[in-house]
């Protein structure tokens, strides 16, 4: 399988890749703040050891339909805490609460259609 690599917020693509949640700081962050893909991409969030949890808004969760709004992380193999989407869900941004460690941040995923 492709290894994921970080999100674009400029060039949507289809293959897999991932954000970075990083709580090592007092202030959390989200790498990038808008992460494009094409429909279908393989989505996967990480952090390296807190436990965290998103919160899709109205638009509800990038995976498409019947996936849960307010998903939680769980720990890899790797001993990192991850969690992973396709994204199926029709095309436009779709906004989230990323909360861990008591702080939340407010990135968006961008799905666009495959050319």
């Amino acid at each position: 399988a492709q290894q994921p690599v970080l999100c674009s917020d400029t060039k949507p693509t289809n293959g897999p890749v991932y954000i970075e949640i990083d709580a090592s700081t007092p202030t959390p962050t989200v790498t990038p703040k808008a992460c494009q893909v094409i429909q279908g991409a393989s989505i996967t969030w990480i952090s390296n050891t807190k436990a965290f949890s998103l919160r899709f808004a109205d638009r509800g969760n990038p995976g498409g339909k019947g996936l849960p709004k307010d998903p939680s992380s769980s720990p890899s193999s790797n001993g990192k805490q991850q969690y992973n989407i396709n994204a199926r869900a029709d095309e436009g941004e779709y906004q989230y609460e990323v909360m861990i460690a008591g702080k939340s941040m407010d990135p968006a995923i961008i799905i666009r259609k495959s050319q």
